[in-house]
């Protein structure tokens, strides 16, 4: 079950890095030969975190590549988040 407190498990996400009020999502999907976890911010995660922006990178398993599953694990990394930070539509 994938909950906030273990989500660094399923994604990264910059939320460690916005300061105020969270003003929108972006969801990175990588290709079919990405399968390491992001030990660092990436520089589009900075970028986004300055704006405000929630950036999601999940990780699927390179076979999965949006079939329903990945989709599934998707929509409920992101209901996490929304859960997390109180946003009703996310």
């Amino acid at each position: 079950m994938i909950t906030y407190e273990n989500l660094r498990k399923y994604a990264y996400c910059n939320d460690h890095l916005i300061k105020g009020a969270i003003k929108g999502l972006c969801v990175e999907f990588n290709g079919l030969n990405a399968t390491q976890m992001l030990n660092e911010d990436p520089f589009l995660a900075v970028k986004c975190a300055e704006k405000g922006i929630l950036f999601l990178n999940p990780y699927l398993n390179p076979w999965n590549w949006m079939n329903d599953r990945a989709i599934a694990t998707t929509d409920r990394i992101i209901s996490v988040l929304a859960e997390h930070y109180g946003i009703e539509d996310m």
